[in-house]
Parts: C-alpha cells; sequence; structure tokens
C-alpha cells in the first residue's frame, strides 16, 4: 500500500492533501504520518515538498516551461516559498540551477 499511496502523492503533489489520502486509500490521518514516518523518516509534509522539488528539477531540466509556471504546476502559488525551499536544498536558485546544467 506504501507504494501506491507515493504514486498517488506523485501523481498529484500539485493538490494532494493528508484528507483526500484519507479519503481515498480510507485510513485515518494519523496512519498515514505514521506509516510515512517509519518507511521515510520524514513527515508527511516533508515527503511532499521533497517530490513536489523532484518534480521542479525534472522541469527546470527537461521543460521550457518559466519558473513561476513550474512553481504552479507542482503546487506553490507563493513564487517566493518556491525558490526558498529550492535554494535551501540546492544552494542555487531555480534559474542558476536551469543555466548549470
Amino acid at each position: 500500500i506504501f507504494k501506491e499511496i507515493c504514486h498517488y502523492i506523485e501523481k498529484n503533489c500539485r493538490t494532494v492533501t493528508i484528507q483526500e489520502l484519507s479519503k481515498v486509500f480510507h485510513f485515518q490521518e494519523d496512519y498515514f504520518n505514521r506509516l510515512i514516518k517509519k518507511r521515510t523518516g520524514k513527515t508527511y509534509c516533508e515527503l511532499l515538498q521533497d517530490v513536489r522539488l523532484f518534480k521542479a528539477e525534472q522541469l527546470l531540466t527537461h521543460s521550457q516551461m518559466t519558473i513561476s509556471q513550474i512553481a504552479d504546476e507542482i503546487g506553490y502559488k507563493n513564487k517566493g516559498y518556491f525558490y526558498k525551499l529550492f535554494e535551501a536544498k540546492h544552494g542555487l536558485t531555480p534559474a542558476e540551477y536551469r543555466k548549470s546544467l
């Protein structure tokens, strides 16, 4: 079931919520939090953030989308917050990351 949950998160990272997972998979929110923490060592929010940032890396590498479009595509409405998270992970802004490829 963990693989199915991860696949669902990856496919729906733009809008997925823990409440949605509970409805789709018919488990309590606490169950998801414990399962994700046990399997990954991360919280649900940390896992979702990792999935979104990985997708951003792929889009920066393989698309011509603008950074604003990428931020929106992966579920960040606040472009400044996306920049902050991306830079914290990579030490580069999304634009610098794209140029470094």
